[in-house]
């Protein structure tokens, strides 16, 4: 009998209909003899005949057989702490394992958090599901979306996009921090620390949790062996929304000069994806060499505006691309010690016309900034190139 943790991302549960589909699914799976905790969105007041997600769960449940057992969700706060690893919680647990060992279903609510989160966003819901997958040592935990897992590519931009079936910790962590965006990165890694199996799947689908290797969606995994070819095939193609691009001219090539523009910016919590400092050959220490950076996220003006400050004292001088410029990313494994990707995905956007301002490459990505308004042709391009319009899914 295993031990499932279920999540559902707000758009998940918006109306009546949605709500007595969920309590099917999961009172289907407890007759299948799986034991369950179900994570429900924040308890805001949707138009459920005045009830709150949770509250409309509780009676749908009851009202199909099931007994239901609600914590208090001050209990369970340290156990939703993004830095808190779980452990030393036997008095928060122990009601939850009673209420589990004589067959109820644990229904708990995701906290409210501050203003910024009272926006959908899936990867909140994967948050706290997988927190909890982990203190009860869970078999696996089940996180429902819209999106269903991850794909090869955006299906809004690439038709033939397939979802990815398997995907191991590493290669998942590089989906989610390069735009995938159904789960975060450090939650990946707790489910990696843990040994937790995480299956994403559609919100719409009408099977309950079972096999944990059979279903739609994505199952998130040990890496298992493979053979040379496998481990280097392609998982995906991934980008980011539009950022800025600068550049920081004049600055002497010294390691403390770069840390302190890089500490301004992560006091602006706007994302920094890529830097490149210096050049070829590199300059002596003090000869002047340049530092591009690329920053993302709602905060990359302010960051901008930090940058110049900051550089003003220092004799730099802030050089911002006139367009946003945006980052592609192919990932997946062998990436760089294959030696036809990098070429391959350098031949294949040149030919698709797209200008390519900055290229890295690592084990697991291939990466390159290039004209924002170009980001939709460039995906296209290369999910043809590197054959996932077609073939076996990747994973």
């Amino acid at each position: 009998m295993a031990l499932v943790v279920q999540a559902y991302e707000d758009l998940s549960v918006r109306d009546v209909e949605d709500v007595e589909r969920l309590a099917k699914r999961v009172v289907t799976a407890r007759q299948d003899g799986h034991r369950l905790i179900v994570v429900t969105p924040p308890d805001r007041p949707p138009a459920l005949r005045g009830q709150t997600v949770g509250t409309g769960l509780d009676e749908a449940l009851t009202a199909l057989g099931g007994e239901v057992y609600a914590p208090p969700l001050a209990r369970l706060s340290t156990l939703f702490a993004a830095d808190r690893a779980p452990s030393g919680l036997a008095g928060v647990l122990r009601p939850v394992r009673e209420a589990l060992a004589r067959g109820a279903i644990v229904r708990i609510s995701r906290p409210r958090g501050d203003q910024a989160d009272t926006v959908a966003h899936p990867a909140r819901a994967g948050t706290h599901a997988i927190r909890l997958a982990a203190a009860f040592k869970a078999d696996i935990c089940e996180v429902y979306t819209s999106a269903g897992g991850f794909h090869t590519a955006d299906p809004g931009l690439v038709p033939l996009a397939r979802p990815v079936r398997t995907v191991g910790y590493a290669t998942a962590c590089e989906l989610a921090a390069c735009g995938a965006g159904t789960l975060m990165p450090r939650d990946i890694e707790v489910a990696r620390q843990h040994g937790l199996s995480v299956r994403l799947r559609p919100s719409d689908t009408t099977t309950a949790c079972t096999d944990p290797d059979i279903g739609a969606g994505t199952l998130i995994c040990a890496e298992r062996r493979q053979t040379c070819g496998e481990q280097c095939a392609p998982a995906g193609i991934t980008h980011d929304l539009p950022g800025i691009k600068v550049v920081l001219a004049g600055p002497p090539n010294s390691a403390p000069i770069t840390a302190q523009l890089i500490r301004a910016l992560a006091d602006t919590r706007a994302g920094l994806l890529l830097a490149a400092c210096g050049s070829r050959p590199a300059p002596a220490p003090d000869q002047p060499s340049n530092t591009t950076l690329f920053l993302t996220g709602p905060t990359a003006h302010i960051a901008l505006a930090t940058l110049e400050d900051k550089c003003t004292s220092l004799g730099v001088r802030v050089l911002p691309s006139p367009k946003p410029v945006g980052r592609i990313s192919l990932i997946g494994s062998g990436m760089r010690s294959r030696t036809k990707n990098v070429p391959l995905f350098c031949a294949s956007l040149a030919a698709a016309e797209v200008t390519l301002e900055m290229v890295t490459a690592t084990e697991s990505r291939i990466s390159a900034l290039c004209p924002a308004a170009c980001l939709p042709h460039a995906v296209r391009a290369l999910h043809t190139a590197f054959s996932l319009d077609r073939g076996p899914q990747p994973g």
